[in-house]
């Protein structure tokens, strides 16, 4: 299996169920390292895929505009095909204190885990998965029927059970849908403490 990115000593990030309910002194540290407004109650979220054609990504681009409307930040790493560059540019031009593009390096991937409340996974990425599950990172995961870790299931708000939000149909709209969803839950401090907890105790037990 390809490198984790987990906490060490070097990133002093020991993610546990006690030093989670402190991560969001790192999330605001890092918010001031990219300039980005300071906020521990703005919702994080970063895109684990490349932009590309293959990816849909000139159709998602669509749906991206719309959620840099709302009360959120999003992180992407720089990989991108060469026409996609200018309007990846131009979202970060129109929301710049939202939507951020950083070089594609470990040390920014560890920030970018360290700082996103959720990950969003268009194709399932299983050393990618366990990543986030280590910072407590919250999955939100499309074609989830091809997932091999078998102890990642659908939020139950109602039953505090689970540790993901699950794209129930492969179509954009939906993605959006399944974003907002795990938006509203982090308004709920309690909800997301109950998902940051299943989401470590599940990589603890892998």
């Amino acid at each position: 299996m390809e490198k984790i990115f987990l906490s060490n000593d070097t990133t002093e990030r020991k993610y546990s169920i006690d030093t989670i309910k402190s991560k969001h002194f790192e999330k605001e540290f890092l918010q001031e390292k990219f300039w980005l407004k300071k906020s521990k109650k703005r919702f994080v979220l970063w895109f684990t895929w490349e932009i590309t054609w293959e990816n849909f990504w000139e159709e998602f681009l669509k749906s991206l505009e719309t959620l840099l409307e709302l009360d959120v930040q999003i992180f992407i790493l720089a990989k991108a095909e060469k026409n996609f560059q200018e309007k990846i540019w131009k979202l970060h031009e129109n929301f710049p204190e939202k939507f951020l593009v950083l070089p594609d390096s470990e040390e920014n991937l560890r920030d970018i885990y360290a700082i996103s409340d959720s990950v969003l996974f268009i194709w399932v990425d299983d050393n990618a998965l366990l990543s986030a599950l280590s910072y407590s990172v919250v999955p939100v995961i499309m074609n989830f029927k091809n997932l091999q870790i078998d102890l990642l299931e659908d939020f139950d708000a109602l039953r505090e059970l689970w540790n993901s939000f699950f794209v129930k149909w492969e179509n954009y709209a939906f993605i959006l849908e399944s974003i907002l969803r795990a938006k509203e839950t982090f308004k709920f401090s309690y909800d997301w403490w109950v998902l940051k907890t299943h989401c470590l105790n599940t990589f603890k037990s892998l």
